[in-house]
C-alpha cells in the first residue's frame, strides 16, 4: 500500500493565506516528484471550496488544469 503523504499547513493567519500556502503545498510537492499539475486531481469535502481553491491556485502561477 502507497503511503499517504500530508502538507502541514501554518496555524492562524487569513484564509487567503491558508489557501496561499496550500497551492504552494500541493506545487512544491508535485514538483518534487516531477508531476505535472495538470495530472493531479485534488479532492475537496465541499462545493464551496472550490472557488477559493481556484482562485489561490490562480494566484500561485499559470493555471495549467481545471478545478471542478
Amino acid at each position: 500500500m502507497v503511503a499517504i503523504d500530508e502538507i502541514c499547513l501554518p496555524a492562524g493567519g487569513s484564509v487567503p493565506s491558508m489557501w496561499r500556502a496550500v497551492a504552494d503545498g500541493v506545487r512544491a510537492w508535485l514538483r518534487q516528484r516531477s508531476v505535472p499539475l495538470r495530472d493531479a486531481v485534488g479532492l475537496l469535502p465541499y462545493a464551496a471550496l472550490l472557488a477559493p481553491a481556484r482562485a489561490a491556485f490562480h494566484r500561485a502561477g499559470r493555471m495549467e488544469s481545471e478545478l471542478r
